[in-house]
């Protein structure tokens, strides 16, 4: 009898209890998910960000299909720049709802910051193909296409945003702005950061803008007046060239040899004046190489350049006077010494496209050297050049390059001299890509056709004719804040109408570099 009414009191007890403690239902879960979604949005939004993220992690945890949480946490950690774990999280939303459009949106914003361009596009096109009238969707891709080089196409998406967003004209500028500021053009900068106050004269972006504004204009103009370079390499050379400065090698320039060959360059440039629209400029140059054969130190070239110039800007034109000076000794016999003297136009056209014409005159003085050249001096020159030249500058500093030259070289009337008199166009085009791994790829062709004007004396019937191909292709790696490394790879084959005059040769070289 005890016993009964012992498990009588005990199911009791088990009723009351049940009775007293609150019934967990869905609708309750559902509330209880709603509140925290609905305070970790709050709390997002008064960037307290860890305080949201438990919050949205709280209620995943009550409601871990729903899509929501799962975004709200994305869009905490992409706001506290935690790229994997915001990417990681818009790929779970999206697992649990494909067509989720702010997932899609906001993970091509994610791309967009990190400049993950193509999966930004990707992103933003499916968004369009869904929301055609998300006028955000079109100011990225248009951001994005600028910044890659296609400006066309990126000014007609940014159109068609601010057609659909007037507001958006504002930040266009104000990103426009930042990119002239990073990249040094601060009158550019000004005026798209004045459009943004024009344009929304209340508020934190133009705030901003005025905050740029100031700070270019009270900005202490300290530009680096003083540029060294310093470069050592080591070269393989198929068949060593006495051929300083493009010099027309003589006959007995072309070794037939291969080497080893050590090179030593430096380089100092020092702006002397820069003064409004005033600049001036004065540069040394000091260029060594050293072979390894014996038999080819004879080949040993020392070459000495000096450089200075003198010039205004108008605008988006520039004007210089350039005055070079060249000396030249082999295994230490003075060899070459040459200057000319001239003017350069600049043209601007934008802060991506430059062209330069130059016209300059001078004249080649070469010396005897015993042995090797006894009669060098008959190949002494008057010399006229005219370049022009077009770069295109790539986003992420690459670049595109062309342009073509005319050489006129007129030696003396004697038989002798007269071998040297020549017309030579030269035509060349090149590229810098866009850094890719810390790695930057040159390339550089060039083309030169040399008539020489008279019959040469080595076969009087024939006046000479050379037709010279060069090719140069580098990858350059930063190895500090100072230093490069660079594999370069030459290609040159000089065809020539007259044997003695024709070669190839092929060069491959490791050079480490110190700029400061």
């Amino acid at each position: 009898m005890q016993g009964i009414n012992w498990n009588l009191t005990i199911i009791f007890f088990i009723t009351i209890i049940a009775l007293a403690s609150p019934r967990v239902s869905f609708g309750q879960i559902d509330a209880d998910y709603d509140a925290l979604l609905s305070k970790g949005i709050t709390e997002l939004e008064q960037n307290d960000l860890e305080t949201a993220l438990h919050d949205f992690e709280a209620a995943r945890r009550k409601k871990n299909g729903r899509v929501q949480a799962h975004y709200y946490i994305a869009v905490t950690h992409a706001r506290a720049n935690r790229v994997k774990e915001a990417e990681e999280n818009f790929e779970k939303v999206l697992e649990i709802e494909r067509t989720f459009i702010p997932a899609h949106f906001d993970l091509g914003v994610l791309y967009y910051q990190t400049r993950e361009d193509e999966k930004a596009l990707k992103s933003f096109e499916l968004v369009e193909s869904i929301d055609p009238e998300r006028a955000r969707v079109y100011f990225y891709q248009g951001v994005i296409l600028k910044r890659n080089g296609n400006e066309k196409e990126g000014e007609l998406k940014l159109e068609k945003a601010v057609s659909l967003d007037p507001a958006l004209a504002a930040e266009i500028h104000f990103l426009s702005g930042a990119s002239n500021f990073q990249s040094g053009d601060l009158d550019s900068a000004i005026k798209e950061f004045q459009g943004v106050i024009t344009l929304t004269p209340e508020g934190e972006l133009a705030d901003s803008a005025r905050d740029f504004i100031t700070q270019i204009e009270t900005k202490p103009k300290q530009e680096k007046r003083l540029l060294l370079t310093f470069s050592l390499g080591l070269q393989y050379d198929d068949n060593v060239i006495l051929e300083p400065r493009q010099s027309s090698a003589a006959s007995t320039g072309i070794s037939s040899k291969s080497d080893f060959v050590g090179m030593l360059y430096f380089r100092g440039k020092y702006q002397w004046l820069k003064r409004g629209d005033w600049s001036g400029d004065l540069a040394l140059s000091y260029f060594l190489n050293f072979h390894q054969d014996e038999t080819l130190v004879d080949f040993d070239i020392q070459d000495n350049h000096l450089s200075t110039s003198f010039g205004r800007r108008f605008g988006k034109n520039q004007l210089e006077l350039r005055y070079e000076v060249q000396f030249a000794s082999l295994a230490g016999e003075s060899f070459l010494f040459s200057h000319k003297a001239g003017p350069r136009f600049i043209r601007r056209h934008s802060k991506k496209q430059i062209t330069e014409l130059s016209y300059s005159y001078g004249d080649k003085d070469f010396k005897d050297v015993p042995l090797l050249f006894p009669r060098n001096s008959e190949r002494d020159v008057k010399t006229h050049q005219v370049v022009l030249t077009h770069y295109h500058r790539l986003d992420k500093e690459g670049s595109l390059y062309g342009g073509y030259s005319f050489d006129k070289e007129s030696a003396g009337d004697s038989a002798a001299e007269d071998d040297w008199s020549f017309d030579a166009h030269h035509i060349k085009a090149g590229m810098v890509l866009p850094a890719w791994r810390d790695i930057t790829t040159r390339f550089e062709a060039n083309v030169t056709q040399r008539q020489f004007s008279n019959n040469n004396q080595l076969v009087l019937t024939t006046k000479r004719k050379d037709d010279d191909l060069l090719f140069v292709l580098s990858f350059s790696k930063p190895l500090s804040g100072h230093l490069d490394l660079t594999a370069q790879y030459l290609y040159q084959d000089n065809d020539s109408n007259i044997s003695v005059f024709a070669y190839r040769r092929s060069i491959i070289g490791l050079i480490a570099t110190a700029t400061y």
